[in-house]
């Protein structure tokens, strides 16, 4: 039998010079863009992977990227990511455990376009001598030609941190439970459900492995279109209400409801939720989502007044519905649609692409 096949060819990889210029002048810019991490933070297997400064300055050095990002617990850490063009060489992994040490724990991104056996082997040693709270990666980055005269990238993941290596908790794999964290939230649940549900929020309930506790809109709520639930979490240092806006079809058109969400409410919302809150209008979130953060700085469930924390979410959580409630936005559809023709929301009534606990 005669049989057709289609043009199979092999990847032909490009230097990354040729497709973006100089390493500090051009790729650097290039990653830190929220599109370029959230395809690095897939790679590496972190959350919310979100640039906070660059060029950042480390005894008389500069780190090319400092960024934040949920780890595989669900914890909040600090990312050192540093490029490099060429081959890997001891003086750029130096260079990247002293930015790392002046945190004393997070993860360290090192990526190369070439990668030496040496330095894949001395990278896994690194994480295999580590602390956990303390992760290395290494990663290879590479170019090819895309549609319409682009370009393609692929994060190739050389080395890891054994933790995340071993707790890949949706295939079978261990989950390590951190239990401070776990009653910290079981008692900020307990001191907010019955306000929150009284308030107008139909239901609320922990995340399978505790990491934690998530609400979901009303079903009468315009919102409720746009986005099916937010969160209250909780790192070593700080709260969190996450809100997220996920149910149109790409990445861009959800970050863009949360550009006019912002235009329309955050004045509002900065003169009436609780003094010393922080919103965070940029975070950048995992999959399709985007996310907008409300922090607590010192409410976190190391030093953190669990009573003081349960207030202020609650809080938080009442306000965003009232606001919502009071102003509704209909147009918001219609706007997204107007700066990005095509740009339609998704008619699943499923919560999100995150498991959840009921």
């Amino acid at each position: 039998m005669n049989r057709t096949f289609p043009t199979i060819t092999p990847v032909s990889w490009l230097p990354a010079k040729q497709v973006l210029g100089g390493e500090a002048s051009d790729f650097t810019p290039w990653l830190q863009q929220e599109s370029s991490l959230e395809i690095l933070g897939r790679a590496l297997k972190l959350d919310d992977l979100m640039a906070v400064k660059t060029e950042h300055n480390v005894l008389g050095k500069r780190l090319d990227i400092l960024a934040r990002a949920l780890d595989e617990n669900g914890e909040e850490v600090p990312v050192c990511i540093e490029n490099q063009y060429g081959m890997s060489d001891a003086d750029h992994l130096g260079r990247l455990i002293a930015y790392l040490a002046q945190h004393e724990r997070g993860r360290a991104v090192w990526i190369v376009e070439q990668a030496h056996d040496a330095f894949v082997a001395a990278v896994r040693f690194l994480n295999r001598t580590s602390v956990p709270d303390v992760g290395y990666y290494l990663v290879q980055v590479r170019f090819t030609h895309g549609l319409d005269g682009g370009y393609q990238v692929h994060f190739e993941v050389l080395a890891a941190p054994i933790a995340w290596e071993r707790t890949s908790t949706h295939q079978g794999g261990t989950h390590q439970v951190n239990q401070s964290k776990v009653s910290y939230l079981s008692t900020i649940l307990e001191l907010v459900e019955a306000g929150l549900l009284a308030a107008g929020f139909p239901s609320m309930n922990t995340h399978a492995h505790g990491s934690y506790l998530w609400i979901q809109w009303p079903t009468d709520l315009w919102f409720r279109a746009f986005s099916r639930r937010l969160d209250i979490r909780v790192t070593k240092e700080r709260a969190i209400v996450a809100i997220y806006v996920s149910s149109f079809d790409t990445k861009e058109a959800n970050s863009t409801a949360a550009d006019i969400l912002r235009g329309r409410y955050a004045a509002e919302l900065a003169d009436r939720l609780p003094d010393g809150t922080h919103m965070e209008w940029d975070a950048v979130g995992s999959g399709l989502r985007k996310v907008v953060r409300l922090e607590m700085p010192g409410g976190g469930y190391q030093g953190g007044e669990v009573a003081e924390v349960a207030a202020w979410a609650s809080s938080c959580c009442t306000t965003l519905l009232e606001l919502l409630r009071s102003d509704p936005f209909a147009a918001l559809e219609a706007d997204v649609a107007l700066r990005l023709p095509g740009a339609s929301v998704s008619t699943t009534d499923e919560l999100d692409d995150e498991s959840i606990d009921e």
